[in-house]
């Protein structure tokens, strides 16, 4: 019987050893996972746009969307200045210190020839 025994013994000693490879290989990979889930995400810094338009209520559309963070969610910042006319518009446009321009309702594809315009 003593025989039988340490058969029963040296499998039993093998299965234990088995689960605990296995239980540390679960540990193991639950804290691996769990460190990188800990990992601070640094947000890229915001792309900036500077945007030239004449004031007014045209622009509602545009404050409202700055307000509730839609340009933020898409990773642009919007530096809005207001025109005193046309001519600093485009000026300041071809010149390289604004980005975007909105003209409202002005017609500026037919007050400047050639200039591309969107919508």
């Amino acid at each position: 019987m003593k025989q039988a025994d340490d058969e029963c013994d040296s499998g039993d000693t093998a299965v234990v050893k088995s689960l605990r490879v296995l239980a540390l290989l679960v540990v193991a990979l639950a804290t691996a996972g769990g460190a990188s889930a800990q990992t601070p995400v640094v947000p890229a810094a915001p792309t900036t746009l500077n945007v030239i338009a004449f004031a007014g209520g045209w622009n509602l559309p545009l404050w409202a969307a700055q307000r509730q963070g839609f340009f933020e969610q898409q990773g642009l910042a919007i530096q809005l200045s207001f025109t005193p006319n046309s001519g600093a518009l485009i000026g300041g446009l071809m010149s390289g210190r604004f980005d975007l321009l909105d003209t409202g309702y002005r017609p500026a594809g037919r007050a400047f020839p050639g200039l591309e315009t969107i919508g």
